[in-house]
């Protein structure tokens, strides 16, 4: 039985950003992309929107793609809440920025989740992102900005420092940054935030999926997910019938056993011969769960 509620579209991993900080490893020199046809049937399979009630599109930069990105939000429209994650590139031209947001309005779209944060910062202009976030405004589509932050980044209050009067009424949501694509070459263990002293051994629990350019479907949308092969639950491929879809989807037993025993009981109960060594501290439950699984042979 699926417990989920969301599926993330990782639509691509091709961004017009590098950022040494992503979990995806994501730059202008990817090239994977999700077919087309296999979104398509996603969305409209029967099972999806028996199961589902929201869809994520997300990158890499998914608007780069925007008139298949939109046509396919036309599709879950009426069916799904529809949520779009980018890094607001697009916003360096006010014209062409407002007639992507009334487009994108008009094709269903929910929630707009804007990454801005020091990384982002490189590449992005601050002008874009005001730009983007006051015509979230004007069209009344509901929009946070997302911030990923390390010991020697900004922070949320020099972010929102930055954005000042652009992000009145706005969520600024920070998340720690993991050391996993991009940032395990870039970044080190002492550049990481650890909050606590103790980290939550159980996961916590996701209610989405995230599904990759190439179909592969991963129990969680947590940053460490694609680098984490334990946590792969299969493929989707264009074609598959309905039944063959929710086999894949519902092939969920590692991560209800986390949700339910934690990392570590899991661990004992399914590989209770194998020697784990820990870190002396970890970020959070996933930062533990991702250096816990990724010892395991997959």
């Amino acid at each position: 039985m699926n417990r989920k509620k969301t599926f993330g579209l990782i639509y691509t991993f091709t961004c017009p950003a590098a950022c040494q900080h992503c979990c995806f490893a994501c730059s202008p020199d990817r090239e994977e992309k999700m077919d087309f046809r296999l979104a398509e049937q996603i969305i409209n399979s029967p099972y999806f929107m028996r199961e589902f009630t929201t869809v994520f599109f997300s990158g890499g930069e998914v608007l780069l793609y925007f008139d298949e990105v939109t046509r396919l939000m036309g599709m879950a429209k009426g069916h799904y809440q529809i949520r779009c994650a980018t890094n607001g590139f697009w916003g360096d031209n006010p014209a062409r920025a407002e007639a992507m947001i009334r487009k994108l309005k008009q094709c269903g779209l929910t929630h707009l989740v804007v990454s801005y944060d020091e990384f982002h910062a490189n590449f992005i202009p601050v002008s874009s992102i005001q730009t983007i976030l006051k015509l979230c405004k004007k069209y009344l589509v509901e929009v946070e900005v997302q911030i990923a932050a390390c010991q020697s980044s900004w922070r949320l209050a020099d972010t929102a420092n930055i954005l000042l009067k652009s992000i009145t009424e706005i969520p600024v949501l920070e998340a720690a940054v993991l050391l996993v694509g991009s940032a395990k070459k870039n970044l080190s263990e002492k550049d990481l935030i650890y909050e606590y002293e103790i980290v939550e051994d159980r996961c916590l629990g996701s209610d989405a999926i995230a599904i990759f350019p190439d179909g592969s479907v991963f129990s969680c949308c947590s940053p460490v997910s694609y680098s984490t092969p334990l946590l792969r639950q299969g493929v989707l491929r264009f074609g598959m019938s309905d039944a063959q879809i929710r086999n894949v989807i519902e092939n969920d037993s590692l991560f209800r056993s986390l949700v339910k025993y934690g990392v570590n009981g899991t661990c004992r109960r399914k590989w209770p011969d194998y020697s784990i060594s820990q870190k002396e501290r970890y970020v959070n439950v996933c930062d533990y769960c991702h250096h816990t699984l990724s010892q395991i042979p997959y």
